[in-house]
């Protein structure tokens, strides 16, 4: 499912799923998708659901993975992928992160999950 809903994710590659707790100010992830193949190439993914406004939202999504990246030394690419209710909420300034939202991270929108956009289940 990771590979219909991330470009760039190979349907073949395998991940363990874990939800981390970040040292520092206790930042915790909803989730993270480690591959489970020693292939360099294939990303770890950061997800999150935020499901109200907030407006520190991007500020603190893009610094969980930043001090998770050093502090696990991570060396592969990575991915992000944002469960969002629906365009229009405010997450703050994407400005400041607007290169990583377009190359590096998917939004998934539930409300067009609902108005007809289907994804194939996987088992």
């Amino acid at each position: 499912m990771l590979a219909e809903l991330i470009p760039g994710v190979d349907a073949s590659w395998q991940f363990s799923y874990s939800a981390p707790v970040i040292k520092e100010r206790a930042f915790q992830f909803d989730g993270v998708f480690t591959p489970l193949l020693d292939d360099p190439m294939a990303p770890m993914v950061f997800a999150e659901a935020q499901m109200q406004t907030d407006e520190n939202f991007y500020r603190r999504f893009f610094a969980e993975i930043f001090l998770y990246l050093e502090q696990y030394k991570v060396c592969r690419p990575w991915r992000g992928l944002l469960i969002l209710p629906s365009r229009g909420f405010n997450f703050g300034s994407e400005l400041p992160y607007q290169d990583l939202l377009e190359s590096r991270v998917t939004k998934l929108y539930l409300r067009d999950l609902r108005e007809g956009q289907k994804l194939s289940p996987r088992r």
